[in-house]
């Protein structure tokens, strides 16, 4: 794995924790 690899994994990674979190907001003020 070389570099440019690991920082397109971890843009993914970020974007998929954002999104989880951003669900959770609307669900916790939507319930």
């Amino acid at each position: 794995m070389d570099k440019e690899e690991i920082t397109e994994y971890n843009d993914d990674l970020g974007i998929f924790i954002f999104y989880i979190a951003l669900k959770n907001l609307v669900y916790i003020f939507w319930s």
